[in-house]
């Protein structure tokens, strides 16, 4: 079937490429127009607590985000004679801004004028309902920018808009920015490792282009489908890269190695011949792997399985239907020689490959070792769900959050309790007997600076409540059934991890204080932030042991061997150990970014094997010893191996120049993915198939008598 398809596309190459180019440029168009939607809501399941909540009181309050208007004196400002306080003037200025922004179409409510204790700051509340659409963020800001821009600025002072919500759009535009600097620099460095190796500009070329027209097909089909660029799937562009320019090396080495004695077409021929069932079954093992990660939990598991399998598979059938009409039409037609480097390290393999076959027992439990001791460190590995994985210190919108924070009390450390009554309403007198016992408790906590709730001063009085709350109608919904409470803490945020001690005590104190008939849950960045990193770790388990199953279901079957099922998929268990043992003795945690990591270790990993294994068995059957085929394995598999880990190497490192600590994070832990798959995969896979070969031989052996 090969065959055919082949000279299909040797014959009718010129149209081949011309099509293919002409594909590339129409999803292009379509690619400039993907959406990017940095919410942290799209990453965990809609009818989570805090996404529930979110639409609960959006409906009921007409608000569903707060935005900041901060005024604060102007140290920078020349004018002399200037009020180093808020006075009368600015106090006025702030009532104008008040009036201005209460015309806008997202402004729900605006709070009173708050000034700070030391009298420099003063700052609008502004409740907002921000469209729920990946651009709501951006059109509110613009209509609060145009409105601040007619109030003008006054002299000694400075009027800012901030607020979370702009923090999570600030990451929108770093995130952008990032991966474009990191796919840039991934395609810098793939095609300098690439001339590096062959010294050719067409080769280098000519392998750069196929990854990155993958690339940009994958931008078409996502941007056709809807389907948004989400903080997960950042990492996607450098994943397909990678695995682009890896199917790209093999065929391109291979056709290299082939076409020293033989033509352009047989070279051709042969390359497929050997290459083409290494290529389907490493493709249907990372795309069964990817796979996996849609039957996670959360959406952000389940956008990421079906991109990377898109992606894969765009990869997959270009390196199919597509790179033997590039090598017809420009590759050489003698071999290339290539960079002296390479051919020194690939001697080393040689001789590597020599006691692999004649020791593999002792290379096995050398990696057992290293492996014992990278277990260690990876129960060091926390999840990260921090903050300061998004926006950097110095940036302007963080700073002037940091300063509405610092002059008024974090407005990230507020929490609210969403109350839902399931049997009458709030109009009853044990139910305001339970809520404000249990708000008295509440604010007994050390961490508790205060609690603001329709029933703090009413009395038990069933004629007096009713009268009380019904003049307070604006805090229930419609019936009485639902309202909120707000509490404020000083270090209510979470660590490094995500975790807040704080939060975990105000769980505990509303589960042991029930109120009569009411469903009491949370809403916050707080709760946003520990769904999160619950959703990242239960989803980590099970769509990993998925993939495992998956690929070792496919490479037994496709090798007719579980044996060769354990070769492929034991490097890639013991890659992510040594990944994430790393990541553990760095201090380097998992992030909402880092889940992608896995994939890539099981992607590259896979690979890797299949492609060592397919190699090793392809010379066995020509009748050469073990010795000999792992040999001319490591010469010939060996060499793209080892160029594709460093031309990706180089292009992940490259993200430790991002703007977002996520990014650089993410950069360091792919990096460190990439040289642990490389080393595991070279050394342990042809031990393995030695002391197979080994067992094999001896249970064939005549028995004697």
């Amino acid at each position: 079937m090969f065959d055919k398809i082949i000279d299909f596309q040797i014959k009718h190459s010129k149209v081949i490429i011309f099509l293919f180019v002409i594909l590339t440029l129409f999803m292009a168009t379509h690619a400039v127009n993907l959406t990017i939607d940095p919410s942290f809501s799209v990453l965990v399941d809609s009818e989570s607590e805090f996404n529930t909540n979110e639409r609960v009181i959006s409906n009921t309050f007409g608000v569903n985000n707060a935005f900041t208007l901060l005024v604060e004196i102007d140290d920078e400002s020349i004018l002399k004679n200037r009020s180093t306080l808020i006075d009368d003037a600015a106090i006025s200025y702030l009532e104008d801004l008040r009036t201005i922004f209460a015309q806008s179409q997202y402004v729900k409510s605006v709070s009173p004028i708050e000034i700070s204790d030391d009298e420099r700051f003063g700052r609008i509340i502004l409740g907002v309902d921000v469209p729920r659409s990946p651009t709501g963020t951006q059109e509110v800001t613009k209509e609060l920018d145009i409105f601040l821009e007619q109030a003008g600025q006054r002299p000694g002072l400075k009027a800012t808009i901030t607020g979370f919500p702009l923090l999570l759009n600030r990451v929108n535009s770093l995130l952008i920015g990032d991966n474009l600097k990191a796919v840039l620099f991934t395609l810098t460095a793939i095609f300098l490792g690439l001339y590096w190796y062959f010294r050719n500009l067409k080769y280098s070329l000519l392998a750069l282009s196929i990854p990155f027209s993958c690339l940009i097909i994958l931008a078409g089909l996502m941007s056709i489908l809807n389907i948004p660029l989400t903080i997960t799937l950042a990492a996607v562009g450098i994943l397909v890269l990678g695995l682009g320019i890896d199917y790209t090396i093999h065929v391109l080495l291979g056709y290299n190695n082939n076409v020293e004695n033989k033509s352009k077409y047989e070279s051709i021929h042969a390359t497929v011949d050997h290459l083409s069932k290494a290529i389907f079954v490493s493709y249907a093992t990372t795309a069964a792997g990817f796979a996996a990660l849609m039957f996670g939990i959360s959406p952000s598991s389940q956008s990421q399985g079906l991109v990377l399998v898109m992606g894969i598979t765009i990869i997959f059938l270009t390196t199919i239907m597509i790179i033997p009409s590039f090598l017809h039409y420009f590759g050489y037609e003698k071999k290339i020689v290539g960079n002296l480097l390479f051919r020194k390290i690939k001697s080393k393999l040689k001789n590597m490959s020599h006691y692999q076959a004649n020791h593999p027992k002792k290379v096995i439990f050398f990696i057992f070792l290293i492996t014992v001791f990278f277990i260690v460190g990876a129960t060091n590995v926390q999840i990260s769900t921090s903050n300061n994985n998004w926006v950097p210190d110095n940036d302007p919108i963080a700073l002037d959050f940091r300063n509405s924070a610092f002059a008024f009390g974090t407005d990230f450390d507020s929490l609210t309790l969403v109350l839902t009554a399931n049997s009458g309403d709030f109009r009853d007198v044990q139910k305001v007997r339970d809520i404000q016992r249990l708000e008295s408790l509440i604010l007994s906590h050390k961490s508790i600076e205060s609690v603001n709730s329709p029933f703090s001063d009413l009395e038990l009085n069933q004629a007096s409540i009713i009268e009380s709350l019904e003049r307070r109608s604006g805090s229930f919904n419609r019936d009485f059934t639902l309202t909120r409470i707000t509490l404020t803490a000083s270090n209510l945020g979470g660590d490094e991890s995500g975790e807040s001690e704080v939060f975990d005590d105000l769980i505990k104190i509303v589960e042991e204080n029930p109120v009569v008939h009411t469903e009491v849950t949370f809403f916050g960045d707080t709760v946003r932030f520990r769904e999160l990193g619950i959703s990242l770790g239960r989803d980590t388990g099970i769509t990993t042991a998925i993939s495992f199953a998956f690929v070792f279901l496919i490479a037994s079957i496709a090798y007719a061997s579980y044996v060769i099922g354990l070769v492929s998929l034991i490097p890639v268990i013991v890659g992510i150990i040594w990944t994430v043992g790393i990541m553990g003795y760095l201090g380097v945690p998992f992030t909402a970014l880092s889940t992608g990591l896995i994939a890539l270790v099981l992607g590259i990993g896979v690979d890797f094997s299949i492609h060592l294994v397919n190699s090793t068995y392809n010379y066995l059957r020509k009748g050469m010893d073990l010795e000999k085929a792992l040999e001319n394995t490591l010469d010939y598999t060996g060499t793209p191996i080892l160029l594709s880990s460093i031309t990706t190497f180089i292009g992940f490192i490259s993200l430790i120049l991002a703007t977002l600590l996520g990014i650089q994070r993410l950069g360091i832990s792919l990096a460190l993915s990439i040289v642990s798959v490389f080393f595991v995969t070279i050394i342990l896979v042809p031990a393995i198939i030695s002391l197979t070969q080994r067992i094999n031989s001896r249970k064939k052996a005549p028995k004697r008598k």
